[in-house]
């Protein structure tokens, strides 16, 4: 896989270098990271060089970061991730096409995920485009499970209205797939996602959240029975009253977990 580009449009330096450290210290895939402190400056940058990260903070000083999406012709591989202190811009950001949106002051595991999913996609669109033998594949194999270590989600971005909330994922009683969607319930609210159920259980923790059926994860904290239907099949009911079937190739593993 190639090294990665980056340019961090940031009006004030400590911003600018605390974005530049997180990449310098966690990642050695970065063989270029420019800084931009203005408008201008990010233009004349982001019109003679290819990026494969812009870091956008949205509000410099002497415009925004729409006017400068606006004025520049981004490639299509380039992923934009918005910093800012305000949230009120969040739904702009993705009608931009924005990759993620990060709200300041944002943790450094928040960062650092974002990264690090952005190299999982580079690796799998390398995989897809060449060829590789044994030891290069075996290497990036590798790479990825080390980058996946101790990372599980914390907060799920949730559009409603003119509004993104940022949902606690300890909050979730259980997941329901729909569709290209999943289906969030929170005390009896639901919130849709765009996201698969194979995707989200990789990134929950693993030690409270659990795939009990193809369409279904349950949160173990909000298990309330444990319910037998016969010939060995169970049902598990919620604290909210709802029942789901526990599916043949989850069940051994489910039992495990509850003690049984």
């Amino acid at each position: 896989m190639k090294d990665l580009k980056a340019i961090i449009v940031e009006d004030e330096l400590p911003a600018r270098n605390r974005i530049k450290g997180l990449l310098q210290k966690n990642f050695d895939i970065f063989n270029s990271i420019i800084e931009a402190s203005n408008f201008e400056d990010a233009f004349t940058k982001l019109s003679q060089y290819q990026f494969d990260i812009v870091f956008l903070d949205i509000q410099l000083k002497d415009k925004n970061a729409f006017d400068l999406l606006e004025k520049v012709n981004l490639s299509k591989p380039t992923r934009i991730i918005f910093t800012t202190a305000y949230d009120q811009y969040a739904v702009r950001a993705f009608e931009a096409l924005a990759y993620d949106y990060l709200l300041k002051p944002f943790k450094d595991e928040r960062f650092i995920k974002v990264i690090k999913r952005i190299i999982e996609e580079e690796i799998t669109r390398v995989e897809d485009s060449t060829q590789l033998n044994s030891l290069q594949l075996k290497s990036l194999i590798e790479y990825i499970e080390s980058l996946k270590k101790n990372e599980d989600l914390k907060k799920i971005p949730i559009k409603i209205s003119n509004r993104v909330y940022f949902i606690d994922v300890y909050e979730i009683n259980y997941i329901s797939a729909s569709g290209y969607y999943a289906e969030i319930y929170i005390d009896k609210q639901k919130h849709l996602v765009r996201e698969s159920l194979t995707n989200l259980i990789k990134e929950l923790p693993s030690d409270k959240f659990k795939r009990i059926h193809r369409s279904t994860i349950i949160n173990m904290d909000f298990i309330k029975e444990l319910i037998s239907v016969g010939y060995g099949d169970y049902e598990l009911k919620m604290n909210d009253g709802r029942t789901f079937r526990i599916s043949k190739t989850y069940k051994a593993d489910i039992l495990e977990n509850l003690g049984i």
